[in-house]
């Protein structure tokens, strides 16, 4: 079964709205964030990152497929950009391969929630809001406890700053820096 009609191609975001140079894409790319700049040629991990979204906010529901043909014609790409689509959606669980079926969909909350590439697709969907209230929730429960055990281990000189640090971080909180 084919869903190729169901999916139209989704917006992302870019964040900021700023455009990057081709090295400070290179160097995003490179340090694991996310690349939401559209290009004049669709590569296969943005549109492993449109279909992921597609998955998110339900314009390709689970368990459902799509075929490779069906990637092509959608983003009018090359049969090897397609299998490298479908490569990098089934490396972070976002899909099932099949042969003679093709890519399965699959539900992303079910999978890794802390993959940084689901954050990222999270993060540029429609659910921005809800991944960033879990993303606060993992800071509050996380962050006590390195901040104790990095202060335990720093050096005496160190140490002996962070009151002050810890001061200035709570004016800069309270006036909104």
């Amino acid at each position: 079964m084919s869903t190729t009609s169901s999916l139209e191609t989704s917006p992302t975001r870019t964040g900021s709205g700023k455009t990057l140079s081709a090295s400070q894409k290179s160097r995003s790319r490179a340090s694991g964030h996310c690349d939401t700049e559209k290009s004049a040629r669709p590569n296969a991990a943005h549109i492993a990152e449109l279909l992921a979204i597609d998955i998110i906010e339900g314009r390709w529901p689970p368990t459902t497929s799509i075929t490779l043909a069906d990637i092509q014609q959608r983003f009018s790409v090359s049969r090897t950009i397609a299998r490298e689509t479908a490569q990098t959606s089934q490396s972070v669980q976002a899909v099932n391969i099949r042969k003679r079926v093709g890519l399965i969909a699959k539900s992303l909350d079910q999978g890794n929630s802390l993959d940084t590439q689901i954050m990222c697709w999270e993060l540029h969907s429609s659910h921005r809001k809800e991944q960033l209230l879990s993303l606060t929730e993992l800071r509050l429960a996380v962050e006590p406890i390195a901040a104790e055990d990095a202060a335990r281990r720093a050096p005496t000189e160190v140490r002996a700053l962070m009151p002050v640090l810890a001061m200035k971080m709570h004016k800069d909180g309270k006036s909104g820096n």
